[in-house]
């Protein structure tokens, strides 16, 4: 989106590896395991010490910023990949 054309085929399985690093950066890191405490009473949702920013500063992407929504029971999702006639499944 917002390009000139597409880049060489090389470049876009990088710009997509690390957009992947990116993404398992965010589920992995950036809420402990204990962080929602849903404390209705004192209005809190979420201890705002176990939420963390991730900070990336690579070729394609730039962010600083924490995952925006509680991670989910397996926190990192499968992944599936059609490359080809191959398909690649990763929970790394």
């Amino acid at each position: 989106m917002g390009q000139a054309g597409l880049p060489p085929h090389d470049e876009r399985y990088d710009i997509a590896d690390e957009y992947v690093d990116v993404c398992y950066q965010l589920w992995e890191s950036s809420w402990e395991d204990d962080a929602v405490i849903k404390d209705r009473q004192r209005g809190i949702y979420a201890d705002p010490t176990k939420v963390h920013d991730v900070r990336h500063e690579g070729r394609y992407f730039s962010m600083h910023g924490c995952h925006l929504s509680q991670p989910s029971l397996q926190r990192t999702p499968v992944l599936y990949q059609a490359d080809g006639s191959l398909l690649v499944v990763s929970s790394r």
